[in-house]
């Protein structure tokens, strides 16, 4: 729960164990999305584009209505209540 989650990285901060706060303060939010994600680079090669800026993805997808947000621990994981289409049109919309 989020509210567990914030108070147990407030406490590993307050102790001085500084990579478990900021493991547990990259979890925080992301109960509000969906148990899988989009890998950003597995989209852009299956579509054969250059590859496009992460933000711009997640801010087109946000502009949609979507919740959107970098996956926890990964580079290019994409965290989003989106479905695949939309973010595939997001997708192709950043690489032009």
């Amino acid at each position: 729960e989020q509210p567990f989650v914030a108070e147990a990285a407030k406490e590993c901060s307050a102790q001085g164990w500084r990579h478990a706060a900021r493991a547990l303060t990259a979890l925080e939010g992301a109960n509000q999305f969906p148990p899988f994600g989009y890998s950003m680079e597995g989209i852009t090669s299956r579509e054969k584009v250059s590859s496009v800026r992460f933000q711009e993805v997640v801010d087109v997808l946000r502009a949609l209505g979507r919740l959107a947000m970098r996956q926890p621990f990964g580079s290019s994981g994409l965290k989003t209540t989106a479905t695949y289409q939309e973010v595939l049109a997001a997708v192709r919309e950043c690489a032009r």
